[in-house]
């Protein structure tokens, strides 16, 4: 396996850990408004508490949150039950059940983005919009990656990049600039009828996000290039630079499918 030389390893960990550090703060002083579509399918214990996890990390100033779940599962009624029961309107603008189908979360991401553009109900005055889903579970705080959200001003600003496959954002969580969210719905309907399983979902939406935002699109943490990282996803192939940017916060998920690899 090839690494970077120590000297230059800790200098990109050094690097990013001092950005974290100076906007780790949320300091949305432009006032943008942000809305967080949260995908999750809680059809077992450790997804719910998952959610459940994750959604305090998810309250920003001006962060509006939809979570859709996955309906008549396990723990559908639970998490519905949660919501209502420890968050009032100013955090979370609603909770949303769908039956899960081929489309998995980009499925659930593209019925939000849809209904935000047709119903009344919804507030249309975001300038961004972040997709996330519960395939992670948050350790530590975000806030510096919505502050660069806003900063970036990309139509296209995801966490991480990858090189498995193909260059490509993971799409984990990434943010998309609000009027351009018609790019996203019209790709996906467009290829809708081409997917049929998980693969499909991978190479013609995840994989395809760079081409989609090709004129404006960048990342946060850029590791796909990295002699050590070449050709691998972070998660499940790369244990020693996983573990070197998850213990000092730089990358501070942890893989649900790698505790489970039955999920």
């Amino acid at each position: 396996m090839v690494f970077l030389n120590k000297e230059k390893l800790n200098l990109f960990v050094k690097n990013y850990y001092k950005i974290i550090s100076e906007n780790s703060i949320p300091d949305n002083v432009n006032d943008k408004k942000i809305l967080t579509i949260v995908a999750c399918h809680t059809n077992n214990l450790i997804k719910y508490n998952a959610v459940i996890n994750n959604i305090p990390y998810l309250l920003f100033p001006n962060n509006d949150i939809v979570i859709i779940n996955s309906s008549n599962e396990e723990y559908s009624d639970k998490l519905k039950n949660y919501v209502a029961s420890n968050f009032n309107v100013n955090q979370i603008v609603r909770y949303v059940e769908i039956p899960n189908d081929k489309f998995f979360d980009f499925g659930k991401h593209i019925h939000i983005l849809d209904i935000i553009q047709s119903d009344n109900s919804y507030n249309k005055d975001y300038d961004f919009v972040v997709l996330f889903n519960d395939s992670v579970i948050i350790k530590k705080s975000i806030s510096y990656f919505y502050n660069f959200i806003i900063k970036m001003d990309k139509e296209l600003y995801a966490y991480n990049d990858s090189s498995e496959i193909k260059y490509h954002y993971q799409s984990y969580l990434y943010a998309v600039k609000y009027n351009a969210i018609h790019k996203l719905i019209e790709h996906f309907k467009n290829h809708k009828d081409m997917i049929n399983h998980q693969n499909d979902v991978i190479s013609k939406l995840e994989l395809k996000l760079n081409d989609i935002y090709s004129e404006s699109n960048d990342c946060f943490l850029k590791i796909a290039n990295l002699p050590c990282n070449l050709n691998k996803n972070i998660y499940f192939h790369n244990n020693f630079l996983y573990n070197l940017l998850f213990s000092v916060g730089i990358l501070p998920f942890i893989k649900i499918r790698k505790l489970n690899k039955n999920l």
